[in-house]
């Protein structure tokens, strides 16, 4: 029973610093890019029920399955745990096919974090799937 006290508690934990995380990379998008933002793909708003299910439910799981589950603990034999979450999380931004990068690499750390700290999978499904799922309420 203490292990899933503490297993919810690092994914509240993971899904509140991701939420940050973005807010912040979002607050440093702005002071430094805002010229060129407003014109990114993932600017736009308005999201159909599909995309949201496929953002919320099967993004998450098949994302997280590849990076922190198979990617991830390859790299890791390789290397070591820090350039592991590095180049895990790189790969995961740049796959997520958008130009302002730095929202998709703190995310990732966050997802790497909760993978590890909980040593389970869904874990990091959750975080990453609460935090689509927060993210995509102003769009719907």
């Amino acid at each position: 029973m203490k292990r899933m006290k503490r297993m919810i508690f690092t994914i509240i934990q993971g899904i509140g610093m991701a939420v940050v995380l973005s807010l912040l990379s979002m607050w440093i998008g702005e002071q430094f890019f805002s010229t060129y933002l407003h014109r990114l793909p993932e600017a736009r708003h308005g999201i159909s029920i599909s995309a949201a299910t496929f953002s919320i439910v099967l993004a998450p799981i098949i994302e997280e399955y590849l990076i922190r589950v198979k990617l991830l603990p390859f790299l890791i034999r390789r290397t070591n745990l820090p350039a592991a979450v590095f180049f895990s999380s790189f790969i995961f931004s740049v796959l997520h096919g958008q130009v302002f990068l730095l929202p998709y690499f703190l995310n990732s750390l966050v997802y790497s974090w909760v993978s590890l700290k909980t040593k389970k999978a869904y874990g990091s499904m959750i975080v990453h799937s609460a935090y689509n799922f927060i993210a995509l309420i102003p769009g719907l």
